[in-house]
């Protein structure tokens, strides 16, 4: 089991590691919703790419499979990550990076944790339910940190949309793991069937990118039959509080190049820590009751922290309190 631990704390720092991507990413491209969809695209191409040629390296054939559960399941999770991406961006330029953090994982641990116990009977124990309440508390300490100017009426219905739908992101992972006899690849272990993780986050960045060109193309063609419902606002994000740069001397080819390499970045990291999320929610390993709050825990400290060194945001008491109640947290649920 201890493995599971350590892919869990990875994928929280790979998960923190994504808000400075996405802050590149905003400063060239804007807060548009297009600008989004493209990042999207790219990212999750990268992803698809990346797990097909690492399980057809790791079976040493071609590993690939399809089922209409695992085309449906990772297509709803691509619309709600496409979402997520699109208020991910929008948040950062009117909200606080710690507090987005906080309501992001918070909302995939409660929805999550709440299938796991009431569907999968996952046990909730003492130590657990003590756990639960201390990640609650830990937001309203964060909360109470918040700037006023970052606590307008958009900045909390981007931390309220970022919560519900980045939690459905759980669930959606949660149901699919666990019914491994309708997935597109399933494998038999010593436990018994269990999902082709590989095969599964193929079709998770397979069906994103579907999804993400579909909307790029009827955005095009709206635009084309109505053009008058259309400006630069919706497009790139221009004069709604994020500049989009690029630099004199760059060129338009070295600009595509480094908005396609973000994209990819971002792709890889969001990828890998859903990976080792798919590992640690499949039957037999930690339960999505266990794995979501530590993911949770982690990201969050990890994600505060990295903002308070590297984006200069502020330490003050009720943020270190809750930082402190966030790693108690943690803590328990590695030893429920």
């Amino acid at each position: 089991m201890f493995i599971y631990y350590v892919l869990l704390f990875l994928s929280a720092l790979i998960f923190a590691s994504q808000f400075f991507v996405t802050r590149q990413y905003q400063h060239r491209n804007g807060t548009g919703f297009l600008g989004s969809v493209k990042l999207s695209f790219f990212a999750y191409l990268t992803i698809a790419i990346f797990f097909f040629v690492k399980g057809c390296l790791t079976t040493g054939m071609f590993n690939f499979g399809f089922t209409w559960f695992t085309f449906g399941i990772t297509l709803l999770i691509a619309v709600v990550s496409l979402s997520c991406v699109y208020m991910g961006i929008k948040v950062l330029a009117v909200g606080d990076m710690s507090i987005y953090s906080v309501f992001m994982m918070l909302g995939s641990l409660v929805l999550p944790s709440l299938v796991g116990v009431a569907v999968y009977h996952e046990p909730l124990t003492t130590l657990k339910a003590i756990a639960l309440l201390l990640m609650f508390t830990a937001i309203i300490f964060s909360v109470s940190s918040v700037e006023k100017n970052k606590l307008t009426v958009k900045a909390l219905l981007y931390y309220v949309g970022i919560f519900v739908m980045n939690g459905m992101i759980g669930v959606l992972f949660t149901v699919h793991q666990n019914q491994p006899e309708l997935t597109a690849a399933v494998m038999q272990s010593a436990d018994g069937l269990t999902v082709n993780n590989d095969v599964f986050m193929t079709w998770y960045g397979l069906s994103t990118v579907l999804l993400s060109g579909v909307i790029y193309g009827v955005w095009h063609l709206l635009k084309t039959v109505k053009p008058q419902l259309f400006n630069g606002n919706f497009e790139n994000g221009i004069g709604e509080g994020t500049e989009v740069i690029v630099e004199s001397k760059e060129t338009l080819a070295k600009a595509i190049l480094v908005t396609i390499g973000l994209a990819a970045i971002y792709g890889l990291c969001n990828g890998l820590g859903d990976y080792f999320i798919a590992i640690a929610t499949q039957p037999h390993a930690l339960g999505a009751s266990v794995t979501f709050p530590i993911i949770n825990g982690g990201t969050i400290v990890f994600s505060t922290i990295s903002g308070v060194v590297f984006c200069k945001e502020k330490l003050t008491t009720p943020t270190v309190i809750s930082l402190l109640i966030v790693v108690a947290s943690t803590i328990l649920f590695m030893f429920v």
